[in-house]
């Protein structure tokens, strides 16, 4: 496996958290190739108004995921995590973690979650680094296999 210098991908926009189960947003990345893929270097969240007192978690996965306010780092699906503002209403607070071993063949997905009423909903900021890897298509389907959470652990 070997990165492609000068190929690095930076993602930013903002969504809407959902509610239970209800929000989904696709990243797609897949370029028709089995021999390349991304691996996440970082991944940030911040509030629009990041005056306001609301918590945000928000995960990227490569399947739509199962949940959107609970982290599950023994799901390999799960590839980096994010927090804003968690339990802490005098300042903001930003917790982000990415699985090292990371690497998307196909799509990336985006979830978001907010504490409060539906009606206080306001969009979240995210940004996220990619960095662009080629290798064999013998690697490349192990990695969509491994994506798409039949490999097992990691």
């Amino acid at each position: 496996m070997k990165r492609i210098l000068n190929e690095d991908l930076v993602l930013m926009g903002q969504i809407t958290p959902g509610t239970k189960y209800e929000t989904e947003n696709k990243l797609q990345l897949f370029d028709g190739k089995f021999t390349t893929g991304y691996r996440v270097k970082s991944f940030d969240i911040t509030s629009k108004g990041p005056t306001g007192n609301y918590e945000y978690v928000a995960k990227l996965s490569t399947q739509i995921p199962s949940t959107l306010y609970t982290f599950e780092w023994n799901n390999i699906e799960e590839i980096a995590w994010a927090g804003w503002n968690i339990s802490n209403s005098a300042t903001a607070l930003l917790e982000s973690w990415v699985r090292p071993d990371n690497m998307i063949v196909e799509d990336l997905y985006i979830t978001a979650y907010q504490t409060g009423s539906s009606e206080s909903y306001e969009e979240l900021n995210y940004m996220i680094v990619l960095e662009k890897y080629e290798f064999s298509a013998w690697d490349g389907a192990f990695n969509m296999v491994r994506n798409q959470s039949q490999a097992g652990s990691s």
